[in-house]
């Protein structure tokens, strides 16, 4: 997980960086999807990689307007009521395929926040009844980041002050998490297929970790002809890694050459009884 801190939400460097990716709204169609309305999320995903450009068409709700507008007063109002601090990020990253872009996370917590700016009537419902709507979305914030909580709720400015920001906790659900799990698996798979038929390659190779070995300590453990067996052979191990890499190819040399002489001496007094100290 990558969580990107310096990157404004609805910026031209956020809506690129989610570009391709399988992010809040489309998760429940990725879990719980018709089988064409998928398949029509897997060629938007991969044609945003392909062009760099949104699949969807720009637009602006009443509600958008007024959430992107009240967001820092429920903000706000929230830390003021709890006590938490929010901070705020522009998207969190699981991989290169899927990420969510959460309006907080809480700090010091593995916690998140998701505030909705509700219009009067659904303002008014979420007060009496909640709203179970968003579900896929939430889940999703919690899949994505593996965290413990989700606080989520509605805000109307226009309310009495008590009744002006709901919050309620959510807490992950396993067959919620299967269904995401299995789903973008699916999904991501799918996509690489969409790409891998228009020409583009997908399956990027590694990078080899280089081991890390300390060549004196090693050797200085040496204590029988099976330890200096195995020293000998980590070590080639690592600089063999370092070859592929068609580097260090003289310190590969001059170690297996110091190696040799030192593990002779070291066997030959072993034999005799004795080790160097």
């Amino acid at each position: 997980m990558k969580i990107y801190e310096d990157i404004e939400q609805r910026t031209p460097e956020w809506f690129k960086l989610k570009l391709g990716k399988f992010s809040g709204t489309d998760f429940a169609t990725v879990a719980n999807g018709r089988k064409d309305t998928i398949e029509t999320l897997c060629y938007k995903k991969a044609s945003e990689i392909i062009t760099g450009q949104r699949a969807t068409t720009k637009y602006t709700s009443s509600d958008m307007e007024r959430g992107n507008e009240l967001e820092a007063d429920a903000r706000a109002m929230f830390e003021l009521e709890t006590g938490l601090k929010v901070q705020e990020v522009g998207f969190v990253e699981l991989n290169e395929y899927c990420g969510v872009s959460p309006d907080g996370l809480i700090i010091g917590k593995k916690q998140g926040v998701e505030f909705k700016c509700k219009d009067y009537h659904t303002h008014l419902k979420f007060l009496l009844e909640g709203d179970n709507s968003y579900k896929w979305q939430l889940q999703g914030s919690l899949y994505v980041t593996k965290y413990d909580l989700w606080h989520f709720g509605s805000y109307n400015p226009n309310f009495p002050i008590d009744d002006r920001l709901k919050m309620v906790e959510i807490y992950p659900d396993k067959e919620a998490f299967e269904k995401l799990d299995e789903g973008l698996d699916r999904c991501i798979d799918r996509v690489k297929e969409i790409l891998e038929q228009y020409g583009i390659k997908t399956e990027v190779q590694e990078e080899v970790e280089e081991p890390e070995v300390d060549i004196m300590e090693l050797i200085a453990s040496i204590d029988s002809p099976e330890s200096a067996l195995e020293a000998r052979t980590t070590i080639i191990e690592a600089d063999v890694v370092k070859m592929l890499k068609q580097q260090y190819q003289e310190v590969f040399t001059g170690r297996i050459a110091l190696l040799n002489y030192r593990f002779e001496k070291k066997e030959k007094k072993f034999y005799e009884g004795g080790v160097d100290e």
